[in-house]
């Protein structure tokens, strides 16, 4: 499940999200725990929008930066992980309110998500 938040009224921003999953590798006699991940990410509207972006959480890593993908320019993103259990990342990532922050030359805007509600969510590879 994810959460999502929007800004005041900007034409260039769509959405912040953030997720927690858990993954497990499918096997003929069942699932295997392969580790928790933390990933958090952003669509903005036009690529002219925002060109870098950064998170500052509670943790002790912060501010991180969002990577802008190399194949759309619309989307940035960080993640963090696989941790062996909820209790590891939450410990490395603790709860409480994630901002991230955009900027294009003077232009800078920002969203602010609190973690605290968050569901994990499962996959499955094979």
């Amino acid at each position: 499940m994810s959460l999502g938040t929007a800004l005041r009224a900007r034409a260039d921003f769509l959405d912040v999200r953030i997720f927690n999953t858990a993954t497990y590798t499918q096997t003929v006699s069942g699932a295997v725990f392969q580790g928790y991940d933390f990933e958090m990410d952003a669509i903005t509207q036009s690529a002219a929008g925002f060109n870098s972006a950064k998170v500052t959480y509670p943790g002790g890593r912060s501010p991180v930066a969002l990577t802008q993908s190399p194949t759309d320019s619309e989307f940035f993103k960080t993640d963090f992980g696989p941790y062996g259990s909820l209790a590891a990342l939450h410990a490395a990532l603790p709860l409480g309110d994630y901002t991230t922050s955009f900027t294009n030359g003077t232009i800078t805007d920002s969203a602010t998500i609190d973690s605290a509600p968050i569901i994990s969510r499962t996959r499955f590879l094979s």
